[in-house]
């Protein structure tokens, strides 16, 4: 997985991250998934440049989640892919709390609220 190796540049890592989310969400075949995706993907961009640059090591975490839910969908396992994308979404709601929590992040994201 090349996001693996991008981990230490956000601009790249960002960018197979995005193709990574857009290429799971092609695979559903799920034109509103595919909708709902497009219509995030500006607030994930702000997201993702502020896990990067706030929390340590968030993309080498983001990878492990990534690396499980890939697993799952090659082994053709969609129950352990659906439990591997939750845990990556309660990992991901509970480093945005965190976030929303410290000041300094608040103001940075308050546009965006």
């Amino acid at each position: 997985m090349e996001m693996e190796y991008a981990a230490d540049d956000p601009e790249a890592y960002y960018a197979l991250d995005t193709a990574f989310h857009v290429c799971i969400v092609k695979c559903t075949q799920n034109k509103i998934l595919m909708q709902v995706l497009n219509a995030i993907r500006d607030v994930v961009a702000m997201q993702q440049k502020q896990f990067v640059t706030i929390v340590p090591d968030h993309n080498v975490t983001a990878n492990r989640y990534h690396r499980d839910i890939l697993d799952a969908i090659s082994k053709q396992k969609p129950a352990l892919a659906s439990k591997a994308m939750m845990a990556h979404l309660r990992e991901v709601e509970r480093v945005l709390v965190q976030l929303c929590r410290r000041k300094e992040v608040a103001a940075a994201l308050a546009p965006w609220t």
